[in-house]
């Protein structure tokens, strides 16, 4: 049973400095939303990439996952060759959120690397699907 439906409104990608990296909506299904993408700091090992609502962390994964695409547009960097991560998160209640793609390295820092805007709309919400068709 699907109990809401995500939509993304808008995406925007940051370039960080110190920082290298992409993220896309892989997908949305119903009440989830999965994101993938790729980043590796310059300096610092990228030890996890996290999506933030309104300050607080509501999904983290390390990058672990092999690029070898990644890793031949920059094969100045080895830390570009396990860059690849995949983010989901289920929607906790209705309503537009932005959402924070960051970056974390070992050594604390954050890197922005861009935002979601999303609406979830709950099941059965045919007001707003009836005034996009």
């Amino acid at each position: 049973m699907i109990v809401a439906e995500i939509r993304i409104e808008d995406v925007v990608h940051v370039e960080p400095a110190g920082m290298t990296g992409y993220f896309k909506v892989k997908d949305t299904l119903g009440d989830r939303l999965r994101i993938v993408g790729w980043a590796f700091g310059e300096e610092a090992a990228v030890t996890a990439v996290e999506l933030v609502s309104t300050g607080r962390t509501v999904a983290t994964v390390a990058p672990d996952t092999p690029r070898p695409d990644v890793a031949e547009t920059f094969p100045e960097s080895p830390a570009s060759l396990v860059s690849g991560f995949e983010l989901e998160i289920e929607a906790q209640g209705s309503g537009r959120s932005e959402l924070q793609v960051e970056a974390v390295t070992a050594d604390g820092t954050r890197h922005d690397l861009g935002s979601l805007l999303v609406t979830v709309l709950p099941a059965g919400d045919q007001s707003d699907r009836a005034e996009q068709s």
